[in-house]
């Protein structure tokens, strides 16, 4: 039989496949890089071979077919392997079975393929359902019910198959990155204690084939961020504060946003102008929480306690102008999300869209409409407007034009502060209130309408 040695590269690989597509006899062609790893033609095939001995007897093993495994660098990286192996008088074949059953060639997915046929070590799924049961045989009924809803989010779902061995921080890291992204935080949290929970107690199971416990350092909650350094670089008081707009500024605004090429997001901005809600009073707004008040018509936006610093329901009525912001709002969102501005981009493609869009994409769509070269441009050391200043330009505006009061300012605005001055039940009964918030915004939606004429873009 006719043989060859040479450095076997990507050219000699070819050079065999088209030798054995044409049925040019058979031969080998061994590598002069690894010692024992040849390329065997034979009756039209070329396959990848490994020469090894293995308790004192000689032997080849078949590691791949050329058409499969053509990349001669991870076919040495997988026959090193297997030679050392053998000199541990383990047969190598279950490896390499194993590899060309997974299909790459790649050492590692290899030796991950062999362990789950040889069932050594637990996959993930193993790893919960096993958990799941012991649970519900020595814990209580709640806390099995309460363990098995969390580790069967859909947020996991990207530990699909792998070996527990595989997972690493990083994962469970990501795992609770999404749960927050979709808006749930106490489940990020439970998330993320149950995990390390399942973990822990796989490294006790002698079956599982867990040493230790790859997740433990996993905090239940990102490291907290000081508000003060975000709010500088953003230009963001979340306070009574902010930088009142110029009547140009406002009427301008809204034609530079109109330029973004996000239409929720624009709209998003759109509604913070007309309802001088806060960002993420906006984002997270739910359709439902938008009804016909019957006692007064108005359409009426429910915003819930926990999204306000008081901490109180706030009703907010919608005069045309902002009624018409939501209804094109509502028209273009997923019909399938409970959200008025669904999440933006999916982070894994199990992800099933249930959160809100970020609120810092409003601050994003601001500060695009204040690029340098437009009619917003902010000089050199300037301050940009941020969708917090509308709030403030809000109530100077109703001061000094209207003569508003604090407590007429804080009945939209819903400061925390106005929780003890304003005492809005014990002024009004609640159409009352619903009236003089819907004439307050009314003067506000005229104001904002005038600016925009006066200032709008000239075709």
């Amino acid at each position: 039989m006719a043989r060859e040695t040479t450095h076997i590269t990507s050219t000699t690989v070819n050079r065999a496949l088209r030798a054995a597509a044409n049925g040019l006899g058979n031969f080998e062609i061994g590598d002069t890089r690894l010692g024992g790893l040849t390329i065997r033609i034979r009756q039209r095939t070329a396959t990848w071979a490994i020469r090894l001995r293995i308790a004192g007897r000689q032997t080849i093993r078949t590691i791949g077919s050329l058409d499969e495994f053509r990349d001669p660098e991870t076919v040495r990286h997988l026959a090193a392997r297997a030679k050392e192996m053998a000199r541990d008088g383990v047969d190598p074949a279950e490896l390499l079975l194993a590899a060309r059953l997974e299909g790459s060639g790649e050492l590692a997915a290899a030796e991950t393929t062999a362990l789950k046929r040889a069932g050594t070590v637990w996959t993930w799924e193993q790893l919960r359902n096993t958990f799941l049961d012991d649970t519900k045989a020595r814990k209580r009924a709640d806390t099995y019910r309460s363990y098995k809803s969390v580790l069967n989010l859909p947020d996991f779902a990207p530990l699909g198959g792998m070996l527990i061995t595989e997972i690493t921080s990083k994962h469970l890291l990501a795992v609770r990155q999404s749960l927050i992204d979709r808006g749930v935080a106490t489940q990020a949290a439970a998330a993320v204690r149950t995990a390390k929970a399942a973990f822990s107690w796989a490294v006790e199971q002698p079956t599982s084939g867990l040493l230790r416990n790859p997740v433990a350092d996993v905090k239940t909650k990102p490291r907290a961020t000081s508000v003060q350094p975000i709010a500088a670089l953003q230009y963001e008081d979340d306070g009574n504060g902010g930088k009142p707009l110029t009547e140009e500024e406002l009427g301008t605004l809204p034609w530079a946003i109109g330029d973004y090429p996000n239409p929720a997001a624009r709209l998003a901005c759109m509604l913070v102008l007309a309802t001088v809600q806060r960002r993420l009073t906006v984002v997270s707004a739910l359709k439902d929480a938008f009804q016909e008040d019957p006692q007064t018509g108005y359409l009426v936006w429910k915003i819930h306690g926990g999204l306000n610093k008081g901490g109180r329901t706030h009703e907010i009525p919608l005069p045309p102008f902002a009624r018409n912001i939501y209804e094109c709002a509502k028209a273009i969102s997923l019909p399938r999300s409970r959200w008025l501005f669904p999440k933006q981009r999916k982070q894994f493609a199990s992800d099933d869209d249930s959160g809100h869009m970020n609120e810092r994409t409003l601050n994003g769509v601001f500060y695009a409409a204040q690029e340098p070269g437009g009619r917003l441009a902010v000089p050199p050391g300037g301050k940009k407007l941020s969708p917090h200043d509308i709030r403030a330009t809000f109530t100077s505006y109703m001061k000094e034009e209207h003569g508003c009061e604090d407590k007429d300012a804080a009945l939209i605005l819903q400061h925390s502060e106005g929780k003890g001055q304003t005492v809005t039940s014990r002024h009004y009964d609640r159409a009352k209130e619903l009236e003089r918030k819907y004439e307050l915004l009314s003067l506000w939606e005229h104001y904002l309408q005038t600016a925009m004429t006066a200032h709008a873009v000239e075709e």
